[in-house]
């Protein structure tokens, strides 16, 4: 078996739109582009090209063995995240129906991990989310999770509330294409996403790090996604948690 220090020098490129890894292939296709069919061994995958280096970049200091990732579409990034890290555990939630390529890899040979898709459970369904997390990692042991589902502001957010108190110290926490509603072209002619844009929540989330630190140790951006690096606290009163975010207008200061 070969040996890669960064784990994201397993992918093969063939082209700008497709790549492999082992016997696995995914075609790259981006939104509003003519739709592609998955089929066994070769997943569709909306993604930019340069999603990878971002990838890469972002999950540099992890080693993750703990993965959630909220939207599966076909499968194709459960079945990426499972090849890159070989991690021991990948739960995926999203509302629709699973694929019938991701059961084949999943049940099959191939996969090195435990995959289990829940399927049928919408990221906003707290009740049902909090019973997942908390039957697969009470220990609160999850290293990386991967919001990449509705692209609005309330259902991730819901969602970020949820879960980041699974997350554990130094883990990192993902919300993919956060620009959307300012990305030109396309998405300036066409309601993709009807609801309230996905970068009200990165901003508020920028001035909560300012008042808890220590539980939001660091966050990045970058054209594809923002990265949420957990401090070494909790969260406390996790479901109010953005209620703590205080906005002065304006300060005083006497003249000397």
């Amino acid at each position: 078996m070969d040996n890669y220090n960064d784990p994201w020098d397993k992918i093969r490129w063939h082209n700008e739109e497709h790549f492999s890894i082992d016997e696995v292939g995914f075609n790259l296709v981006s939104w509003g582009s003519p739709k592609k069919k998955t089929t066994e061994n070769n997943f569709v995958l909306v993604k930019d090209p340069s999603f990878a280096k971002s990838m890469a970049r972002i999950c540099a200091p992890l080693t993750p063995k703990n993965i959630i990732e909220f939207g599966l579409y076909h499968g194709a990034s459960l079945v990426l995240l499972d090849k890159i890290f070989t991690p021991d555990s990948i739960i995926g939630i999203d509302e629709r129906q699973e694929h019938p390529a991701l059961s084949q890899y999943r049940k099959g040979s191939s996969a090195h991990s435990v995959i289990e898709p829940y399927c049928g459970v919408k990221q906003d369904h707290t009740d049902k989310l909090i019973q997942i997390l908390e039957s697969h990692f009470p220990k609160k042991n999850v290293d990386l999770i991967i919001d990449d589902c509705s692209h609005l502001y309330e259902p991730t957010k819901s969602a970020f509330l949820t879960s980041f108190p699974y997350l554990k110290s130094g883990g990192i926490y993902i919300i993919e294409d956060w620009g959307w509603a300012h990305w030109p072209g396309e998405f300036q002619k066409k309601e993709f996403f009807p609801g309230t844009p996905l970068s009200k929540l990165v901003f508020e989330l920028l001035m909560l790090q300012s008042v808890i630190p220590n539980v939001i140790a660091k966050i990045e951006t970058d054209y594809n996604h923002v990265a949420i690096t957990k401090g070494e606290e909790s969260s406390p009163n996790n479901r109010k948690l953005f209620e703590l975010i205080k906005c002065k207008t304006s300060i005083h200061i006497e003249k000397q």
